[in-house]
């Protein structure tokens, strides 16, 4: 089972786009590394790798990210609505010469 993730931050791999995940190590001296989903795990065990993530991190615990604001409905526009357009009359294909709907009588 992967460690909760206990912040993000941008993947500093050169040319990657995407956000890491950081985590805490459980062996050892409980080490931060980052989990890129394109790179996997990259491990820093240098006390300056440590200080990167401190500094590009954005730490949110292991109880995950907060929940995001809620986004409040948009407001009603003013003015009278437009008018629905007409709906067309169906269309109808006249029966082949010699043929006869069997539903008529």
């Amino acid at each position: 089972m992967a460690n909760p993730d206990i912040g993000l931050m941008p993947c500093p791999t050169k040319g990657c786009d995407c956000v890491a995940k950081v985590r805490k190590a459980v062996s050892g001296q409980r080490l931060l590394y980052l989990h890129c989903p394109e790179h996997g795990p990259l491990f820093y065990r240098t006390a300056k790798g440590q200080e990167m993530i401190l500094e590009q991190a954005t730490l949110f615990g292991p109880e995950g990210p907060p929940e995001p604001a809620p986004v409040p409905p948009p407001a009603p526009r003013a003015g009278p609505d437009p008018e629905p357009a007409p709906t067309p009359p169906p269309v109808t294909k006249p029966a082949a010469k010699g043929w006869h709907n069997p539903l008529e009588f």
